[in-house]
């Protein structure tokens, strides 16, 4: 009987510590994402990029991983981002005329607002090979087909399905 308790207790103190643990790691998990929305993201950033995605409210987090992934891009990328929006005051301008403007002024900002677009609505910094991706779930993309289709992570039908033609995989 004295063997069975000693086992009890070791168990128990086994037990104990595994129930700290994973109470440690969801209490850091659970702090992890408050924090990632802690990430101060300029505010000429923020006020460019509603402006140029049409969105008034844009997710604090992908905020900060947009303005990171971009900044790796654009080392002056807020300077620019103020630079721009001042551009954009001056004359007045919207998004839907920005590009053009910028082109016939011959800015060298006529690059900016196209990556700032991309980075959103993509998830995608640069092009070709040296462009990486900085999300994918939470990109702008995504959120204009939700009210349609599945999560971006789901697939429709088997492995391969998504490369025949329309209607001979069971694709309507």
């Amino acid at each position: 009987m004295h063997a069975q308790n000693n086992h009890g207790r070791r168990l128990g103190l086994k037990r104990r510590a595994v129930l700290a643990g994973f109470a440690a790691f969801g209490l850091g998990a659970a702090l992890r994402p408050a924090a990632a929305q802690t990430i101060a993201v300029p505010d000429g950033f923020l006020t460019l990029s509603q402006f140029l995605t049409g969105r008034a409210s844009l997710d604090p987090h992908h905020a900060a991983l947009v303005h990171e992934g971009l900044s790796l891009r654009e080392p002056a990328l807020d300077t620019k981002a103020e630079q721009l929006l001042a551009f954009m005051q001056g004359r007045g301008i919207g998004p839907e005329v920005l590009q053009g403007a910028l082109e016939d002024a011959g800015s060298d900002l006529a690059s900016l607002p196209p990556l700032i677009v991309r980075a959103w609505y993509i998830g995608v910094v640069g092009e070709g090979p040296s462009a990486f991706c900085i999300t994918f779930e939470s990109s702008l993309m995504h959120q204009v087909v939700a009210d349609r289709l599945m999560p971006p992570s789901l697939c429709y039908g088997p492995p391969g399905s998504w490369s025949a033609p329309p209607g001979a995989a069971g694709v309507p």
